[in-house]
């Protein structure tokens, strides 16, 4: 994600630092981000960590096109790996804790483990001009439960899937500091039942000497879905979900951040309010 990047752009060593980790933020944790692929490699030798913390909130679930008052509460705790094998090959790992409240106004929770992500991101091509670099992207993967919840509940953290993840993605670096990304693929899931996904996500973003800043917007579609009889009913989901982030680095190797993102629109979808803050730390291996 990184040290090609701050090549390119000739930022100072905190916030190339920073490019990257916030990426590392964004992939942490899937409730809120785009996903856990973005626009830049680690380098040789180097791996990211990353915690983050999030809770997601809403007051209408919609079952399918029909939406409906249901209050409920999800807080998650996200761990994430990136590590850069080459200049132009990283694998990713996210392993994501849920929990939300069993019931409405009681104290008793459904929280596990939900389902992981492993990957590989490759860079296939970079081409430096004047006053920008692009650079594109794939990547695949495979999504599945890292751990043996229950999907029967009244409020399940998840439906269990197991899905193969597949993206191409682009991305414009300015040497003012400005970027430009876009990104679309595919979801095949394969258990429970088969169902196809395709993700939508543009993003634009500053980064400054002292602050990064960036916006986000995913559109989520899926082909053929049915409709929820309960949350989380895993049926089939169509979203569009918007949000921001503001990124601090507090040291060459750490730094930290705020964001927030809301979907206002869906099906088999919460309509959501969600907030996060997290911290990474970077590793270079001799």
């Amino acid at each position: 994600m990184l040290g090609n990047l701050g090549k390119s752009l000739k930022f100072s060593t905190n916030i190339k630092f920073g490019i990257g980790l916030l990426c590392t933020f964004f992939s942490a944790n899937i409730l809120i981000a785009q996903g856990p692929f973005d626009g830049w490699m680690k380098g040789k030798n180097k791996t990211d960590f990353a915690l983050s913390f999030n809770q997601e909130s809403y007051d209408t679930y919609a079952f399918g096109k029909e939406r409906r008052a249901e209050k409920n509460t999800i807080q998650s705790a996200s761990l994430f790996l990136e590590h850069g094998f080459s200049d132009s090959l990283d694998l990713v790992v996210t392993i994501p804790y849920l929990r939300t409240p069993s019931c409405e106004n009681c104290d008793v929770y459904n929280q596990g483990i939900q389902d992981a992500i492993v990957a590989l991101k490759y860079r296939f091509s970079k081409t430096k001009k004047e006053n920008e670099t692009m650079k594109s992207f794939t990547a695949i993967g495979l999504s599945f439960p890292a751990s043996n919840y229950s999907d029967s509940l009244e409020r399940p953290i998840g439906a269990r899937n197991t899905s193969f993840l597949a993206r191409y993605f682009f991305q414009k670096d300015f040497n003012n500091g400005l970027f430009l990304h876009f990104q679309t693929g595919v979801d095949v899931r394969f258990i429970p039942s088969p169902l196809t996904s395709v993700p939508i996500v543009t993003k634009f973003g500053y980064a400054g000497n002292k602050i990064f800043l960036e916006g986000f917007a995913e559109y989520f579609y899926t082909f053929n879905g049915g409709t929820d009889t309960q949350i989380s009913g895993g049926t089939g989901s169509i979203w569009l979900k918007m949000g921001a982030t503001i990124y601090y680095p507090i040291q060459p190797n750490f730094g930290v951040y705020v964001k927030a993102a809301f979907i206002p629109d869906g099906e088999n979808i919460g309509l959501s309010n969600t907030y996060g803050f997290g911290a990474a730390y970077r590793l270079k291996w001799k």
